[in-house]
């Protein structure tokens, strides 16, 4: 006879993937849960504020998606900051035809350049766009 409890494999088990896990949910049954896996569970589902297996409100529902917000701001501003760059040092090239230095790329002409390579590019998007949907 085994006296062991034959739960106790699946009690340090995330209940969404099933790996190993040590972080427990904030709701009232204390399951373990990744927070990423949880996360993406209520992105999907669309449940995001009350836990599926006990049905209690989660404490801080919010807090895993601050962190993923936080992450997602500061991708897209480092993206961002490369994107302008980029196009500033690619329309100092054309406009100047190679004659003179490069700008750095907190001058004028590097911000301008930028601005005037993301219209030309946003409006050539545009019209290809619109000439493959017709």
């Amino acid at each position: 006879m085994i006296s062991e409890d034959p739960y106790k494999e699946i009690d340090n088990e995330c209940y969404i993937c099933l790996e190993s896990c040590t972080t427990k949910s904030t709701c009232h049954c204390n399951t373990h849960v990744h927070p990423h896996c949880l996360s993406t569970f209520q992105q999907l589902s669309g449940k995001d504020t009350h836990c599926d297996i006990c049905l209690e409100p989660y404490t801080h529902p919010k807090s895993w998606k601050k962190a993923w917000l936080f992450t997602l701001l500061i991708v897209y501003c480092f993206t961002g900051f490369i994107v302008y760059c980029f196009t500033g040092f690619i329309g100092q090239l054309i406009f100047t035809m190679g004659n003179s230095a490069l700008q750095v790329p907190w001058s004028l002409q590097h911000l301008l350049c930028s601005i005037v390579i993301c219209i030309i590019s946003f409006l050539f998007y545009h019209i290809v766009m619109k000439c493959r949907h017709r």
